[in-house]
């Protein structure tokens, strides 16, 4: 009824991330074909109408195509090369993503990488698959009658699964965009005209309440899985980032010279600082209040060169530098009696966002040459 508001809409969710932008164009595609199907009914004998829809449609397309351009990475920018060899467990897992949506997972957390109080980690591989693909099949049975909700939640879905598949396939936090395709496919189930004629009012009040059930039902494993990842929060922070700030404030630490490895880590600590400053980045060998994300920073630096670098830093500040690093360091610091361990913060939900500080001491300063002629 209002094909201009509806094409501002799908512009704006196309800019909100690349998940947004794909359920965008899946919603696209619908309406398409929702036009195709009942376009005849929705547009009269004026042009008004027929000019607004095509103002909608440009608006949502030129939506989609906008943010995929600003994705497009610089040249000079690293990012993770797409995945596009065929494994038949990594399609396995994506599909188990789909009954981790409705129910949630018994055994694993949101990050797969810690179990979760009272889980079950045998179970998740023993019906998640299964389990998904019998949803996939109830939910195109149930729709069968509906083809345009049905194509705008198996494009979404698809397209869904296809960026998981390329990029990022085992970070089953950003796989709550399938729950919201599932609740797209509730919502547009009751406002597009169905595809059958047989299909009347007594069946779309029987689907209504079929749908609140169901969704009922989802939400209630929802919140169990939801508090199950609160306790583990609570026992496993996700990063150690604030704690390690607050013992460099407490020991007066903060106002030295600052070196860290990696780099997103050591750029969580500042966040959580009194005082914006910056901070020297061992990978790229060089200063910064935030990360660059260019090739410079992509490549690893060993620990001997590490520490010639915190040497040097050193030696141009003309004072002791506070080494962050998220990994322990693994020479034998005998070797090195400039450089003291000072503290390690363990137990964090992701392994790389544990902490462990060393000082560097300031070098001794050389003694001046005597002028010649002077006694």
């Amino acid at each position: 009824r209002r094909p201009v508001r509806l094409g501002v809409a799908l512009f704006l969710l196309s800019h909100t991330s690349v998940h947004g932008a794909i359920l965008a164009l899946a919603f696209l595609f619908g309406l398409v074909l929702d036009f195709l199907l009942q376009g005849r009914f929705l547009i009269d004998d004026s042009s008004v109408a027929l000019r607004r829809v095509c103002v909608a449609f440009l608006l949502a397309l030129s939506g989609f195509l906008l943010s995929v351009a600003q994705l497009l990475p610089a040249p000079d920018i690293t990012h993770e090369a797409a995945y596009l060899h065929f494994n038949p467990r990594r399609i396995a897992d994506l599909l188990s993503m789909l009954a981790f949506v409705f129910f949630f997972p018994l055994g694993q957390d949101l990050f797969r990488t810690v179990s979760v109080p009272f889980g079950f980690p045998d179970l998740d591989i023993l019906y998640s698959t299964p389990v998904a693909c019998l949803l996939l099949a109830a939910i195109i049975w149930c729709h069968r009658c509906r083809a345009v909700p049905l194509a705008i939640y198996l494009c979404s879905v698809f397209g869904l699964l296809t960026f998981f598949y390329m990029y990022w396939a085992s970070l089953a936090r950003h796989h709550g965009f399938l729950l919201i395709a599932f609740l797209m496919l509730l919502w547009s189930g009751q406002v597009f005209s169905p595809s059958s004629p047989r299909e009347g009012a007594e069946p779309l009040r029987e689907s209504r309440r079929y749908a609140s059930a169901l969704l009922s039902l989802f939400l209630a494993f929802q919140a169990f899985g939801g508090i199950r990842a609160f306790v583990t929060d609570l026992l496993h922070p996700f990063s150690l980032a604030h704690r390690t700030a607050e013992y460099l404030r407490t020991k007066s630490l903060d106002s030295l010279p600052m070196i860290g490895d990696e780099d997103f880590a050591a750029s969580a600590v500042l966040a959580f600082l009194e005082h914006e400053r910056s901070i020297h980045y061992a990978r790229a060998d060089r200063a910064g209040t935030f990360i660059r994300w260019d090739a410079a920073r992509a490549t690893s630096v060993t620990e001997a060169e590490l520490l010639s670098r915190t040497a040097a830093l050193a030696a141009r500040e003309g004072s002791p530098v506070v080494m962050i690093l998220n990994h322990p360091l693994l020479l034998p610091l005998e070797r090195y009696p400039e450089v003291r361990p000072l503290v390690s913060f363990t137990g964090s939900l992701v392994g790389n966002e544990n902490f462990h500080l060393y000082l560097h001491d300031a070098p001794a300063p050389v003694p001046a040459a005597p002028v010649p002629g002077n006694r």
